[in-house]
């Protein structure tokens, strides 16, 4: 019994320590604050891709994304929610495509690979595209934030949503 509770002891200062973004300042950045604009109404414009994103994760609210915590769908939920949200004046939010959602991945970062900026208190979770895997009609690509990968998931599973939708 002893050991077991040494073993945790020694397990929560490295959970402690995942818990804040790490960034290597060798990498180039990937992401340009330049391209982007952080509006008012708490989305992003990104000038490179024409695409407006919500700020924070479906669920949490606030400026910085501070207020609530994430909520988590499985992919047809998460499909249902997008076409009946409404947010900033907008109803025609989607769930982004693989490339779309790669495309703000920090690769200077993880925990989370993203621009903290940009997208503040980012779980470093997984995160669902409309991207279906090409051979495997259950499996859907999603994005994991922790490290910045692209990883094919079984469609019942559970997991954020971070809606964008076109300029034009």
């Amino acid at each position: 019994m002893r050991k077991v509770i040494l073993s945790i002891f020694f397990l929560l200062p490295l959970s402690l320590a995942q818990a804040n973004q790490m960034c290597d300042k060798k990498r180039q950045l990937s992401i340009s604050l330049d391209d982007f604009t952080i509006n008012d109404d708490n989305t992003i414009t990104d000038h490179q891709t024409g695409l407006m994103w919500k700020r924070c994760l479906e669920g949490q609210k606030g400026k910085n994304c501070q207020n609530d915590k994430a909520q988590s769908y499985t992919w047809s939920k998460a499909f249902e929610y997008a076409k009946k949200h409404k947010f900033a004046t907008y109803s025609d939010w989607r769930i982004p495509k693989r490339k779309e959602l790669a495309s703000i991945i920090e690769h200077q970062c993880y925990l989370p690979a993203i621009n903290s900026t940009l997208f503040p208190n980012e779980q470093g979770s997984f995160v669902w595209s409309s991207s279906q895997l090409d051979n495997d009609m259950y499996k859907i690509w999603t994005v994991y934030f922790k490290y910045g990968v692209d990883i094919a998931k079984d469609k019942d599973y559970i997991f954020h949503v971070r809606l964008v939708r076109d300029l034009d």
